[in-house]
């Protein structure tokens, strides 16, 4: 029952124009990036896609593009009265773990597509990032725990690592909107509420010298010389999890009290 659930809510929000919305602003920006490199000299294409990443607008807007696919959902559904006909077939409890797993799947598909069609389309227009050419620390600017993945030809282990990573942010920033819309049941809090938290963050713990606990940081982390992979997809798990139970709670007591 829970995976006939996941599987309506994730067609819900994948197929909706909401999900191409979220992939196109996420090529939107990196094109931005890359402009005036398409018209200026060529540089290799894992050069331009790190400093599309890092110096843009990207990590910026990472968050509400992963909250746009899903983030009316909870509220339309709760005004639409719509859960109240699934609980004639399953529990609260199902459709609130479905909707949960549901909107995390989306948001995170939606920014690793984005990152993923945009690094394909450099690999096809720049050349191709040589390792014997040029060191991976000074052509990305990896520091040396990252420093591998910039290893090979055309640094494929840094796009196939950096999309696995936005997948996993994006679950946890698209559960983040999913959460503020079940305390305050606007359609626009979803999206609104989780990027002034993120900015806040990033603000706050970079004027305390804490920026290692921005959730900026991890997600483009690979100038850091004090985070590894494992690292990284253990805090944005563990991020996930606890955002999800908090949802999961509010939601059910926001259906219970309707």
């Amino acid at each position: 029952m829970f995976l006939r659930v996941l599987r309506t809510e994730l067609k819900r929000a994948v197929g909706s124009w909401t999900f191409a919305a979220a992939v196109g602003l996420c090529l939107a920006v990196f094109l931005s990036e890359i402009w005036d490199d398409l018209t200026g000299p060529l540089n290799n294409q894992a050069t331009i896609f790190y400093i599309s990443l890092t110096l843009g607008g990207f990590i910026l807007v990472a968050p509400i593009i992963a909250a746009i696919p899903s983030a009316f959902g909870f509220c339309d559904d709760r005004n639409s009265g719509y859960y109240r006909l699934l609980a004639v077939r399953q529990s609260y409890s199902t459709y609130i773990a479905g909707k949960c797993l549901g909107a995390a799947l989306s948001g995170g598909l939606a920014l690793g597509l984005g990152v993923a069609l945009h690094s394909l389309f450099l690999f096809l227009y720049f050349p191709l990032f040589d390792p014997e050419i040029t060191s991976a620390a000074t052509a990305l600017g990896l520091s040396k725990p990252w420093e591998y993945l910039g290893s090979v030809r055309g640094a494929w282990p840094l796009i196939l690592v950096q999309v696995v990573i936005c997948i996993l942010f994006g679950m946890v920033w698209a559960t983040m909107g999913l959460m503020f819309s079940a305390v305050m049941p606007n359609r626009y809090v979803a999206i609104a509420i989780p990027f002034v938290l993120y900015l806040t963050c990033f603000l706050v713990l970079s004027r305390m010298g804490l920026d290692r606990l921005s959730p900026a940081e991890y997600l483009v982390p690979y100038h850091r010389e004090d985070m590894t992979l494992t690292g990284v997809i253990l805090y944005e798990i563990v991020s996930w999890a606890v955002v999800s139970a908090i949802f999961c709670k509010l939601a059910k007591r926001r259906i219970q009290d309707a």
